[in-house]
This record gives C-alpha cells, sequence and structure tokens, in this order.
C-alpha cells in the first residue's frame, strides 16, 4: 500500500512537463536550475505535509476546491474551478506545442512542428469531444514519462520560443514560478491521503520520488542545439514523448469538461461537455498559434497556467492555516511564505486569477441582488 500511495501522488504530479521544463530552466539558469528545482520541492513538502495533517486532523476529503468553498465559502470554491478551468485550457497550447515539436524531431522534420502540434491538439481534442479519455494504468503513464523525459533530456525544445532571462535572482525567480506547471497535483493531496499509517508511510515516500524523478531529470538536462542532428535515442524519446503529449492533451481536455459541468449544471449533458471541450480546445489552439507566429514564447504561455497553479497553492495552504491542527498549520505557513515569494515573479499574470476572483465575487453579489420570483398568485 505503501508504494501504491507513492506512485498514486507521484503519477499526480509528474507529468508532461519532464518532458521540457528541465532543459528551458538548464538552458536559462545554467548550472544553477537545480536551485530552482528544489525550491520548488521544498515548498511542496511543506503544502503535501500540511494538506496531509489537515486531512488527517478533519478528515474532510473532495477537491481543492471543495475544501475551498469549506473553509472560505462557495465562492472561493467557484473561483478555484474558474482557475482550474482557465489554466488548464491555456496550458494545453504548450502541451500540444511540445507535442508538435516532438514530433518533428521523431520525424527528422523540424520545420513541420507547426503542423504537427495542430495535429497533436486536434487529435486530442476530437477524442475528449467525443466523451472518451486515453486509459493508460498510472504506473505505466509515469514510466513512460520518465524513460521519455531521460531520453529526450538533452534536447532543447522549441528553443526560440523559450524566453527564459539567465542568471541573477531574476533568472533564478522566473525560472522557479516557470516550474510550477511541473508541480501541478500536490493539492491533490488532499482527496489521496487516507488516516492509516500505511498512507502516511506512502505520501513521504511519494514526496521523495518525485523530488528523485525532477533532480535526475534537471542533472541529466543540458542546453541542447535543436539544429543538431538527434540520434536514435532522442528521436525514439521524441516518439514516445509526442505520443505522452497527446494522451495527456486528451486527459485534461476530459478535466476541463468535468469543470464546465460544475460551474455550468446546463452543460452537463454529452452536448454541453464536447462545447465546453471545443472551448478549450480554441483557446489552446490561440495559444498554440500565438506561439507558432513568435508573437509570444512559451514561457510566457506558461505563465497563466502557472499564476493558476500558484494561486491554488496559496488557498490550500491558507486554508490549513485557517483551520488546520497546530503541526499543519505550521508547515502552511513556510508554503504560503515559499509559494508568495513567487507572485512578484509571476508579474502580471498573476492578475488573472486575481481577476478571475473579483470577478466571481461580482457575480455572486449580483445573484444575491435579484429579487426572486413570488411562488404565490396575484389575485
Amino acid at each position: 500500500m505503501r508504494l501504491r500511495s507513492a506512485v498514486t501522488l507521484t503519477s499526480v504530479v509528474v507529468g508532461v512537463g519532464v518532458l521540457f521544463l528541465p532543459a528551458y530552466a538548464r538552458a536559462g539558469l545554467g548550472g544553477a536550475a537545480p536551485i530552482a528545482w528544489l525550491y520548488q520541492l521544498i515548498c511542496g513538502g511543506f503544502l503535501v505535509a500540511a494538506l496531509a495533517l489537515a486531512r488527517r486532523a478533519d478528515g474532510a476529503g473532495g477537491t481543492m476546491a471543495d475544501r475551498a468553498g469549506t473553509v472560505f465559502g462557495p465562492g472561493a470554491g467557484r473561483a478555484v474551478r474558474w482557475w482550474y478551468l482557465v489554466g488548464v485550457s491555456v496550458g494545453q497550447g504548450v502541451v500540444a506545442v511540445m507535442g508538435g515539436w516532438f514530433t518533428a524531431v521523431a520525424i527528422d522534420r523540424l520545420a513541420v512542428w507547426p503542423a504537427a502540434a495542430g495535429l497533436v491538439l486536434v487529435a486530442g481534442a476530437a477524442v475528449a469531444a467525443a466523451g472518451r479519455s486515453v486509459a493508460v494504468p498510472a504506473p505505466l503513464m509515469l514510466a513512460l514519462t520518465v524513460l521519455a523525459g531521460l531520453l529526450v533530456a538533452g534536447l532543447l525544445p522549441v528553443p526560440e520560443a523559450a524566453g527564459l532571462a539567465s542568471g541573477g535572482l531574476a533568472g533564478i525567480g522566473a525560472a522557479t514560478f516557470m516550474l510550477l506547471f511541473a508541480f501541478v497535483g500536490w493539492e491533490a493531496t488532499i482527496r489521496l491521503v487516507q488516516p492509516a499509517a500505511a498512507s502516511r508511510t506512502g505520501t513521504i515516500a511519494g514526496v521523495v520520488l518525485v523530488a528523485v524523478v525532477y533532480l535526475v531529470a534537471a542533472l541529466a538536462a543540458r542546453a541542447g542545439d535543436s539544429a543538431a542532428t538527434p540520434g536514435w535515442s532522442t528521436r525514439a524519446g521524441a516518439a514516445l514523448a509526442a505520443i505522452i503529449c497527446t494522451v495527456a492533451l486528451n486527459r485534461n481536455l476530459v478535466t476541463v469538461a468535468g469543470l464546465g459541468a460544475a460551474l455550468f449544471p446546463r452543460t452537463g449533458t454529452a452536448r454541453g461537455r464536447s462545447a465546453v471541450t471545443a472551448g478549450a480546445a480554441g483557446v489552446a489552439g490561440i495559444a498554440l498559434a500565438l506561439i507558432a507566429q513568435d508573437r509570444v514564447t512559451a514561457v510566457g504561455v506558461l505563465a497563466v497556467p502557472n499564476a493558476m497553479a500558484l494561486a491554488v497553492f496559496l488557498v490550500a495552504a491558507l486554508s490549513v492555516v485557517r483551520t488546520g491542527p497546530a503541526p499543519a498549520r505550521g508547515c502552511a505557513v513556510v508554503a504560503v511564505l515559499g509559494y508568495g515569494a513567487l507572485v512578484p515573479f509571476g508579474w502580471p499574470a498573476v492578475l488573472v486569477p486575481l481577476t478571475l476572483l473579483v470577478a466571481v465575487a461580482a457575480a455572486a453579489r449580483i445573484r444575491a441582488g435579484r429579487p426572486r420570483a413570488s411562488t404565490l398568485d396575484d389575485h
């Protein structure tokens, strides 16, 4: 059970980010890249500890949106769902770009990556719109993702789209903010942890396993050269990475459809979920097109989902500060300070979750101010 708990948490956290973020961080920071990874791992460790201790104390499971709604009110829960909806939708543009780039590397036709990225997006979205999610066992998906990440460790995807500042505190801060994309899933601790002692050690083992995977990837990565001819192992890894990106994109769009149903009950039908999926794919397509036309960098697009992830992590930690037991509150305070220090490096993208929060609150006030229809007949 310990191993299963560890693998479950690791598979929730480790995703497509391991395929390209180590190379991006290495390109921007050189040998200092592990510092950014260590910072994220330390903050994540305290957040997981806080959520796990709170979960065992109050027994409340559910999603992070459920917990935010319970602790801070329904509006907070709705805002968290909006953060996920927007963040995941925008982020799939980058996932498609990476899938297209890896496809181009695999067939040794780098110039076709924008078209290949479009095909990845269409393929993943089409299956999701049909209400289908590609089923791959979590341990297998994790193993294949890590394998692909190691095989393409020396490849710098779409280098002209990286746009990462290098050197100094600003560079480290920007890289650390960028790496938030690789750690979305820490907050799932609130629903994964069980009171059993085996689950506790499994959670610790999961954090350690995530750390091992990302630190090995960070150390294995080096600033690649997109102009160099990739070897057979790199091309094989790129082919596998392209498949993983397509599968991940499909699953994420299915998740978006579920979020849409939670936010708008009328979209709970098959047609409604397809419409939400199409809308999310459209947002991802716009992001893809902007990157392909050099209007914005991949890291620039990642700033939006990263800002949403940062907001979710802060709300998760603050919820424990407000209602958790003493040991959990201590861990949560450290997490709040750690993640809070990244806010300046996410400017101005951090305004997006704040704007959504204000909009959700305003909409709630408008709904509350509407007069209710009378249930009595006028005579």
